[in-house]
């Protein structure tokens, strides 16, 4: 939990005396981490309790809930004024800010939930069924209550606190999962999946007081520099919902429900290791590089670094998934899901571009006008469900999945270019900080190819050979071109430095006696912590040196001393 005394409007703390803080590189990988096991702990609570609650009720009580949420996904798109992000992005944010931010979210939420509620009796005569305007009447109200959530919670993102993020986030979504079991088990219908759904966002808001100390008060003071950004913001959110909704109406009017069918479970299946592993790391970057906002040149850098690091492990997995499908959909599926082989090979491209371009799109966010890159989701969007019924007329599913792919590397054109335009980074240092993992992955795709003809084995311990081959083949020909660039900083070497700290660790013994005097050690001194100094620590560092404090009385310990710190080893 945040400190009372640590006020969001107060300046940064001071640089420390004695030791340097801790990377940035370090502190988005924890924090994709911390969103990794988010993503994954939800998806287990969600596994269990579906698990026990789909034996308590009917496919019809799913359905109910599933035509309200629709109307859910709306005011969630429209109330997206992009406040949290406005917050990130602004290094200097004071108290006003947030209080700004604060009540411009609870405007929106009320304002869009009230015009969900009154057309709500509509929505019931056009689905025929009175139930869905009760629905919406509970779960509507919780998330406009949604708008009163702590501003405060904003700063675990931006101050790269996600462990904490993740305690506060889990918490809230355990407490639904035990809920909606309770209530299946006393119901016996669909209350039981609405009333949840509505008590997240209760319980959430009032777990963000208990978290954050900060009490926002209700102030448009600053509004004038929130609404331009968050009016795209919210534009870019209705582009997205317009995409999803638009093709699921289209391909449900189209489309047999056995092919809606394959194509929705080879979709899940194709975007699994990308949207579980890649994408929650690429959420922790955006407020770990915004801190960068006064330093272009090191955000540029910083951004390709993690496109390099992120591709590493979006594109074997990837094009692996795709690669694997024939033995994993009998394994995981059944046999009668053969069908969704070609669905998954296909969409494992897309969902590749998608999770590894992803993360240069971010930068756009914080570098290019919001006009351009809003104005092109929609055109993008747009295009695409135009020619997405000539494509299922002339080649079936398969066709709007090739589409898909093809509107996929559109994008990553789009990107490229405007990256160049507006943050100055060249298609070529694009290919230079991904070349590796790419050639690596074409290895890996080659020895696999080979290798399937010459699998006859039952599915899952072909499954496993697949794997464990194909993994050895990207390790080992991503070490060796990282040998033959010689050696160059990125993932391959700070993999190399951990498992080496490691194992130091492992076999270091405490000395004692006079060994321990007699073992020297780099001192630290008082006063301002300069650039030069902490070059100097870090060289010694790689040398096998440690940094010792200064004394608790503020004198330096003497050399050989108990308050020394000993060399690694």
């Amino acid at each position: 939990m945040v400190s009372g005394a640590q006020s969001i409007s107060s300046p940064p703390p001071p640089e420390p005396t004695a030791a340097s803080p801790p990377p940035l590189a370090g502190a988005v990988l924890r924090g994709g981490g911390w969103m990794v096991g988010l993503r994954w702990s939800a998806r287990l609570l969600g596994v269990v309790s579906t698990a026990i609650v789909a034996r308590l009720l009917l496919p019809e009580d799913y359905g109910l809930v599933a035509l309200a949420m629709v109307a859910v996904e709306l005011i969630e798109a429209m109330s997206a004024v992009g406040v949290d992000i406005a917050l990130i992005r602004n290094t200097k944010a004071t108290r006003a800010h947030y209080d700004t931010a604060w009540t411009i979210r609870i405007l929106q939420y009320l304002g869009v939930g009230s015009l969900v509620l009154a057309v709500a009796p509509l929505l019931a005569d056009f689905y025929d069924d009175d139930r869905v305007r009760l629905i919406l009447i509970v779960v509507v109200c919780g998330l406009a209550c949604n708008g009163f959530e702590n501003i405060g919670v904003v700063d675990f993102r931006k101050r790269l606190q996600f462990a904490k993020e993740f305690a506060y986030l889990f918490a809230v979504r355990l407490f639904c999962a035990v809920l909606c079991i309770a209530l299946a088990f006393w119901l016996r219908n669909y209350w039981a999946l609405v009333i949840p759904i509505a008590a997240r966002y209760f319980g959430q808001v009032a777990l963000s007081y208990v978290v954050h100390p900060y009490r926002p008060r209700i102030s448009l003071a600053l509004w004038r520099e929130f609404g331009g950004f968050g009016l795209w913001m919210m534009a870019n959110s209705l582009a997205g919902v317009v995409y999803s909704s638009g093709y699921r109406i289209l391909l449900g009017r189209f489309a047999s429900p056995s092919e809606l069918g394959h194509y929705s479970i080879g979709a899940e299946i194709a975007g699994l290791p990308t949207n579980e592993l890649v994408l929650p790391v690429s959420r922790a970057l955006l407020p770990g590089v915004a801190q960068l906002a006064g330093e272009p040149d090191r955000q540029r850098r910083a951004f390709l670094r993690a496109f390099g690091a992120l591709a590493v492990w979006s594109l074997p997995a990837s094009i692996g998934i795709a690669l694997v499908a024939p033995n994993l959909v009998p394994v995981l599926l059944g046999e009668q899901w053969r069908e969704t082989v070609p669905i998954i090979r296909i969409l494992a491209l897309f969902f590749g571009l998608r999770a590894t371009f992803g993360t240069l799109g971010n930068l756009l966010i914080l570098r290019a006008p919001p006009r351009v890159w809003v104005g092109l989701a929609w055109l993008r969007n747009g295009l695409f469900l135009a020619a997405l019924v000539p494509a299922y007329q002339a080649w079936g599913i398969l066709g709007v999945c090739w589409l898909k792919v093809a509107f996929g590397a559109v994008n990553v054109a789009q990107t490229c270019w405007l990256l160049r335009r507006y943050v100055g980074v060249r298609p070529s240092a694009v290919l230079g900080a991904s070349w590796r993992p790419l050639v690596a992955v074409a290895g890996m795709a080659g020895a696999l190819w080979g290798l399937g003809p010459h699998l006859s084995a039952p599915p899952i311990v072909a499954l496993v050979c697949q794997v464990l081959a194909g993994g050895l083949c990207y390790a080992a020909g991503l070490f060796v071109l990282w040998l033959l660039a010689g050696r160059p900083a990125g993932i391959e070497r700070e993999a190399i430095d951990l498992a080496r700290s490691r194992a130091r660790r492992r076999g270091a013994k405490p000395a004692t006696g006079s060994a321990a005097r007699a073992t020297p050690a780099l001192m630290t001194r008082t006063g301002k912590w300069k650039p030069s100094r902490q070059k100097a620590a870090t060289s010694a560092s790689r040398n096998s040196f440690a940094i010792a404090p200064p004394t608790s009385s503020g004198s330096m310990p003497t050399l050989g001393s108990q308050a020394s710190v000993e060399p690694k080893h």
